[in-house]
């Protein structure tokens, strides 16, 4: 049975009314149909996704699909690709720990590291302490990934996508970086980790940062990966990334010209295991922000603040690099 002609799950259905609203802002849209999509004869602007095997224990996609919408704006048109997974929990999970492909294993790839509820992004939480909150068992979320197509003079009856989409995988978010890049999980870069100076600071060494777009919205996050290239178990562990950037310009303590400022990106890593790897998705870089300098350490050598909860991601300061 073709999987394009089959109907939409009912229970997600009304996301995309949602989606729609959201980023239409009240200008009336149209669905281009996707010239790739032609499994009944005539080209498709909605359809069921194929679901791959979960590799996150007792988290499932329970179903899947996609479709288009386009709308005017200004000065011409816009067009989103919408893909809409709903969540299945058996056990309690952080979403902290998921992100989901589409396309995986394909050059038209796309990630959504953020795992945010539709309704979370209907009502502007798209980055709140919501996002992160924990999943219980037996729950049911439904997610979406928007995938901006870009702007033409006018919405037309054909999309500007050049594939159909087909399929969807849930991973466990500290491999996203090692998919995307899987040289790094290869002996020659422990190897490099192990005789780099920075693994005679700690065991746990950045061994690859970047910036990927892996936002519910296409927004960018940072993704990192890093080895411990020591022979035990590291017990608690946060990787650090400083990143200098201009001041805000609203920061009334500056005066003349903007001066470059110090930040401290924290992840909380938790546990490593003995010559273990670990990866982590999530914090974005600021306008004209770099990363300076990677460490880590222990947990529990951060004393006279508070650290993030395992798992996730803080800024330490927006003035300074704070007391490690």
């Amino acid at each position: 049975m073709d999987m394009q002609a089959r109907a939409l799950p009912k229970h997600l259905g009304w996301t995309s009314a949602f989606l729609v609203v959201l980023m239409a802002a009240c200008v009336a849209t149209s669905a281009p149909r996707v010239r790739a999509c032609t499994g009944d004869g005539s080209a498709a602007s909605t359809g069921v996704l194929r679901i791959l095997p979960s590799k996150v224990p007792g988290v499932e996609i329970d179903s899947a699909y996609w479709g288009t919408n386009a709308g005017a704006q200004d000065l011409g048109a816009w067009e989103h690709l919408v893909y809409y997974s709903r969540l299945r929990t058996l056990r309690a999970v952080r979403r902290s720990e998921l992100a989901i492909v589409y396309e995986p294993g394909s050059s038209a790839m796309i990630l959504d590291a953020d795992v945010s509820s539709v309704r979370n992004q209907r009502d502007g939480f798209g980055g709140d302490e919501r996002v992160n909150a924990e999943l219980h068992a037996r729950e049911t979320m439904t997610t979406a990934r928007v995938v901006d197509i870009g702007t033409t003079f006018r919405v037309g009856k054909w999309s500007a996508i050049r594939y159909c989409p087909s399929a969807v995988q849930l991973i466990a978010r500290s491999e996203v970086p090692f998919l995307l890049m899987p040289r790094l999980a290869s002996d020659s870069v422990r190897l490099d980790a192990a005789q780099n100076a920075a693994s005679r600071r700690s065991p746990l060494v950045v061994v690859k940062d970047t910036v990927v777009r892996a936002g519910w919205d296409g927004r960018s996050r940072i993704a990192l990966a890093a080895v411990n290239v020591g022979d035990t178990t590291l017990t608690d562990m946060i990787i650090a990334l400083v990143v200098v950037g201009p001041a805000l310009i609203g920061d009334t303590s500056m005066h003349g010209a903007v001066p470059a400022v110090e930040d401290t990106i924290e992840y909380h890593i938790g546990p490593v295991a003995a010559r273990g790897r670990v990866g982590f998705v999530g914090g974005e870089l600021r306008y004209r922000e770099n990363i300076v300098e990677r460490i880590s350490y222990s947990a529990s050598a951060v004393t006279g603040r508070a650290i993030a909860p395992v798992g996730r991601v803080r800024r330490v300061s927006q003035t300074r690099t704070m007391g490690r």
